[in-house]
């Protein structure tokens, strides 16, 4: 056991904060935002992912008093040790009462910051948002970068090193650190992915709360508030790749609520079209629609305005059968992209720039695809996928390349062999580093080849997708 909970999460440990939650599996899988299969098997012994303990260490840190006290009493009686082999440590079951409660130098007016509540007006009632995820940095100290034959540390690292040396002073110098950070993260977010970069993330952000929560001197206060509502609606996005819909939806709340502090309409715009995002992976289009609807109020005729054309109301219109509003907010995007400096290439996905020519045509297949006008969207995805194949995103050439394989099998004249070997490499680009587009685009495609293929040839590809599934359940 650490100061802060389990050292590696066990079957036992989990049943045991259960128990001490006094909540079923059902009851404390949503309050994780995961499934109650995945509770139930990792009280069975199944593997917990990194991510999934992080999970785990941030509900035991926000819990009441009340839970931790009985966890630690169970963790006690049944002789948990820091690495559940079954040894306690005198020392461990003597320091119970200060395993269960952070220092009081970490607390905010007798809060844990990630508790406590921000006057810059984010509130905390009882039952809201929570931190919801993955261990903090100092952790797992940040890999320095290599660069030129030579190794320099990224800014991760020396944001690190700063809070060791002096804890939060703000400054601008440090709130230029912070950007830097924020510029580091879209370089690397689609080449080491959510579970990666979500941990950095939050550190950084925990880091922030103190600040917000106290008197900030009015010349920082509009950036302290801009760069801490980029971490959150950072944290919403990565919620969304790794299928946690209800984190991003509290992220995304924390998020439209420090960009109005700060009186930034751009961030405003680029929170309102991730959590349009959030809506439309969850299944929710109406709502997604509605949400992207609304940051065009904000964005007006600004580059986020682009994104919630092609990304926001198109995809949702295309999936609600409205395809004369989905074309026009299509053609709508296409026709604001000159009005902004050319952004070559394929953009990052997590920017808060405007998107590419490239991006905008990959957004726009996808919600060809939806109406459905496969021809079209077959169109547009040839068009982003010349720029793909240039781009290091594997991402971005896992879901051009279904987009295309779902094209080629709903045409009229269907291209079945042509459509299962681009879902094929699909597979191959993402299976080191998997988010739930991807995830859903192949079941997506997985049934429409049910209703026009083969039984021989849907068993084939079925067999490779369940063994992409069982190769991620093991290994993400």
């Amino acid at each position: 056991m650490t100061l802060w909970g389990v050292h590696e999460w066990s079957a036992e440990h989990v049943e045991r904060l259960r128990t001490a939650s006094r909540l079923t599996k059902t009851e404390f899988a949503r309050r994780l935002g995961v499934t109650m299969r995945s509770v139930t098997n990792w009280e069975n012994g199944a593997r917990i992912s990194p991510f999934s303990q992080s999970l785990l260490d941030a509900f035991l840190i926000g819990a009441k008093e009340d839970v931790t006290s009985r966890f630690q009493v169970l963790t006690a009686e049944n002789g948990a040790s820091q690495s559940g082999n079954g040894e306690t440590s005198s020392s461990e079951a003597e320091s119970s009462d200060t395993q269960r409660k952070p220092p009081e130098d970490s607390r905010v007016d007798g809060q844990h910051p990630d508790r406590a509540a921000c006057t810059l007006g984010i509130s905390n009632a009882a039952g809201s948002y929570r931190s919801p995820v993955i261990k903090l940095a100092q952790e797992t100290p940040p890999t320095p970068t290599r660069v030129a034959g030579s190794v320099v540390e990224s800014p991760t690292v020396v944001l690190e090193r700063i809070k060791i040396q002096g804890g939060f002073h703000l400054s601008d110098a440090t709130l230029d650190a912070l950007d830097s950070f924020i510029n580091d993260v879209i370089d690397r977010y689609e080449l080491e992915g959510p579970s990666t970069l979500a941990g950095e993330v939050v550190s950084q952000r925990r880091w922030l709360q103190p600040s917000l929560t106290g008197w900030v001197p009015p010349r920082h206060a509009h950036r302290l508030a801009t760069i801490a509502g980029k971490l959150s609606g950072w944290l919403s996005y990565m919620a969304v790749n790794l299928g946690l819909f209800s984190s991003a939806r509290a992220y995304g709340s924390e998020a439209f609520q420090l960009a109005e502090h700060a009186e930034n309409d751009d961030l405003k715009a680029w929170v309102r079209g991730t959590q349009s995002l959030a809506e439309f992976y969850d299944g929710q289009y109406r709502k997604a629609l509605d949400y992207a609807v609304d940051g065009r109020r904000y964005a007006d005729s600004g580059p986020q305005a682009v994104r919630l054309a092609v990304n926001g109301q198109a995809r949702a219109l295309g999936h609600l059968e409205e395809r004369k509003a989905a074309e026009a907010t299509i053609d709508e995007a296409y026709e604001l992209l000159p009005r902004f400096p050319s952004e070559p290439g394929m953009s990052p996905c997590i920017s808060f720039g405007v998107y590419s020519r490239a991006r905008v045509a990959s957004n726009a297949a996808t919600a060809y695809l939806a109406l459905p006008l496969p021809d079209k969207a077959l169109q547009h995805a040839q068009d982003a996928a010349a720029t793909v194949e240039t781009s290091s995103s594997q991402w971005s050439h896992a879901l051009v390349r279904l987009d295309m394989a779902s094209a080629f099998i709903t045409k009229p004249r269907p291209e079945l062999e042509h459509g299962i070997a681009l879902a094929t490499e699909a597979m191959t680009a993402s299976r080191e580093n998997r988010i739930e587009s991807i995830r859903q685009r192949l079941r997506t495609f997985q049934d429409q080849l049910a209703g026009v293929a083969e039984p021989a040839m849907t068993r084939t590809f079925d067999e490779q997708f369940a063994a992409w599934l069982t190769e991620e359940s093991v290994t993400t």
